[in-house]
């Protein structure tokens, strides 16, 4: 079974490579080399991580930050990126780090995790159903910057 732990800066090289293959499976331009010294300068200020090792390797992550529930009056943890290389798929990984998650979110009195999936993207709601996530009636809006 993998070892998932939270992130440092010397597991930055292999998470900035499984984003990269996150872009690519998503079909969406990765980040730029000054997004990667980004990515690096703000873990574990504006976004914290985990990480997935099995047998030495990187094979998953996820990347979170706190947000606030006005409803709830309590952080609520965004899950803004979760990703199993293909390989290591369906081998309890990508549950094992949602619980992961799920412990820090409950350590920080987090109301809940929430996250967003790209409609297409069924075997992921498959799991996340599996795993009793409410899937939400929200539409995701963005508003570009600049």
């Amino acid at each position: 079974m993998a070892e998932i732990r939270r992130a440092t800066r010397a597991d930055m090289p292999a998470i900035l490579e499984l984003i990269r293959e996150l872009a690519e499976f998503e079909d969406l331009p990765p980040p730029d080399g000054a997004g990667y010294a980004r990515l690096i300068q703000d873990l574990g200020r504006r976004f914290d991580a985990f990480i997935a090792q099995d047998e030495g390797k990187s094979v998953a992550y996820a990347i979170v930050y706190e947000t606030y529930s006005s409803f709830a009056a309590k952080p609520v943890l965004w899950l803004e990126d979760v990703y199993v290389t293909p390989s290591a798929r369906r081998h309890g990984i990508g549950k094992a780090l949602l619980a992961a998650v799920q412990v820090e979110a409950k350590r920080g009195g987090c109301a809940r995790v929430a996250w967003a999936v790209l409609d297409w993207n069924v075997e992921a709601q498959k799991m996340y159903d599996a795993l009793g996530a409410t899937k939400k009636p929200w539409l995701w809006y963005e508003l570009p910057i600049g």
